[in-house]
């Protein structure tokens, strides 16, 4: 005799969690969810803009990864606030980035316009999306 009701349910606000259909639950532990193989911030520090520079990290998943991508923007820009480019070319003027992997390395093409200390942080998840 099995119980396919045991685990871990998390229902939407106003939801009995225990009569919620799988669409009303934020999370179940019956389904898949992504799980961090390695997140890091990268720093540089530049002094003679107009720079281009390309970050690396192996990660050696032996598949393309989903990742997640940010650029803190300095607190000396003002009225800029933080930049977020998952899988995309972020321009805005100042920097662009262009976040990208292959089945071995994590990638960041940085061109900065600025000089100013850039910090950008990286999520590389074990799962892939199908």
């Amino acid at each position: 005799m099995g119980n396919n009701n045991l685990g871990m349910k998390i229902s939407q606000e106003g939801v009995n969690v225990k009569e919620a259909e799988p669409h009303e639950l934020l999370f179940s532990s019956k389904y898949n969810v992504l799980k961090v193989a390695f997140e890091g911030l990268i720093t540089n520090v530049v002094t003679t803009a107009p720079l281009t520079v390309t970050e690396e990290f192996t990660h050696d998943l032996g598949y393309v990864p989903m990742f997640q991508y940010r650029v803190i923007v300095p607190a000396s820009l003002s009225g800029y606030s933080e930049k977020v480019a998952y899988d995309q070319m972020l321009d805005d003027g100042l920097i662009q980035v262009r976040p990208y992997a292959d089945t071995t390395k994590f990638y960041v093409d940085c061109n900065y316009a600025q000089n100013e200390t850039w910090e950008h942080y990286y999520v590389i998840y074990y799962d892939r999306i199908v």
